[in-house]
């Protein structure tokens, strides 16, 4: 079996450079922190209600709603954010393959099927920032259903 010896350039990954890894990065962890970010800050805004060991007795200011839905939205950005810029990432590198070299036919099999780093981070990007989002989005009903403050 004769040896075929693979360019550098030839490289399925010859054009990651386009996407930046603190691009990659912002993408595929700004929606989980800003999630964790959101849980502890609104978990502390609305356990207001319960100043002295006892639940406060009336309703809750109106702050305390307003702070709450505030929190969910700036994190709805976020995540939705993080996902555009990992779908961004990877639109720009979805021909990953150099266009000044002869690909091998399995080069481009793998850049079709997203293998490679840049592709797969960018990939996981999209699928956390998205995933986060609509779990902001779930809990956002929260403020309105569930009374904050008194039985």
């Amino acid at each position: 079996m004769a040896e075929t010896t693979i360019p550098s350039n030839a490289h399925a990954l010859a054009e990651r450079y386009r996407a930046g890894l603190a691009t990659l990065f912002f993408g595929l962890l700004a929606a989980p922190i800003a999630w964790a970010v959101r849980l502890l800050f609104n978990y502390g805004i609305a356990s207001s209600c319960f100043p002295d060991s006892g639940p406060m007795v009336g309703a809750a200011p109106q702050w305390v709603r307003i702070i709450l839905v505030s929190i969910d939205v700036a994190a709805i950005v976020i995540a939705g954010s993080a996902a555009l810029v990992s779908y961004r990432a990877w639109h720009r590198m979805r021909c990953e393959v150099s266009e000044d070299i002869e690909a091998p036919e399995y080069a481009r099999e793998l850049v079709e099927i997203g293998a490679g780093r840049t592709r797969l981070l960018a990939t996981w990007g999209m699928m956390t920032g998205i995933g986060f989002a609509l779990a902001v989005v779930f809990d956002l009903i929260s403020p309105w259903a569930v009374p904050l403050c008194g039985w």
